[in-house]
């Protein structure tokens, strides 16, 4: 979970450093390198929680998901 939670990380500073948004495409993209890097089978417990993780962290900060508090 550390290599998730390092994603996670590279994530939110590519999208502090960057004044646009990051496209859709280039965050998948990031998440696949990540995913395939915990070098897990695609079945795996965990490769399926790294990837909804991702895959939800990546709609926040797309905004398709931003619901009020």
């Amino acid at each position: 979970m550390a290599q998730l939670t390092e994603a996670l990380a590279k994530i939110a500073q590519m999208q502090a450093e960057q004044a646009d948004a990051v496209k859709q495409g280039e965050l998948e993209e990031i998440r696949d390198r990540t995913l395939a890097s915990l070098r897990l089978g695609k079945q795996a417990p965990g490769y399926k929680a790294a990837k909804l993780a991702l895959d939800k962290f990546i709609e926040e900060l797309n905004g398709s998901t931003h619901q009020p508090p």
